[in-house]
């Protein structure tokens, strides 16, 4: 037999494909999966009002308003309170990240009059933004 003769009683092996470098694709590069985010979180069902007093409630386990705030993604959350009027929501969209030194992208949004929503991208800058007693 002569080098690259096949034996007659001789089957070829299966191909595997184990490529180490699989080709990624636009859209999976664009949805970073975060380190200790959950792989599935179950959906938190509305509750009852009960009157507590006269006044309205809303019981919550804990557990509950964790499943919350990881479903609507404000688990790296911050709320700024201003008690003296607050600036208009452009300055502090430019003054906060600069203001506060943080390293990742974060957005700004009004709640209230007095109130803003700053949401971040890093776990790095939320810990920096709630370990100042004020900025």
């Amino acid at each position: 037999m002569e080098v690259g003769q096949s034996s007659p009683n001789h089957k070829p092996l299966p191909q595997t494909s184990t490529n180490p470098n699989p080709i990624q694709n636009y859209a999976k590069l664009l949805h970073p999966q975060a380190i200790n985010a959950p792989m599935h979180v179950n959906s938190v069902n509305l509750k009852p009002v009960e009157l507590l007093h006269g006044e309205p409630m809303v019981r919550w386990k804990t557990l509950e308003v964790k499943q919350s705030i990881m479903q609507q993604g404000l688990h790296l959350e911050g709320l700024g309170k201003f008690s003296y009027g607050k600036p208009a929501i452009q300055e502090l969209r430019k003054a906060i990240p600069i203001q506060c030194e943080l390293k990742g992208s974060c957005s700004v949004g009004l709640i209230e009059d007095s109130h803003v929503l700053i949401k971040l991208s890093l776990m790095e800058d939320y810990i920096h933004l709630l370990s100042k007693p004020a900025f």
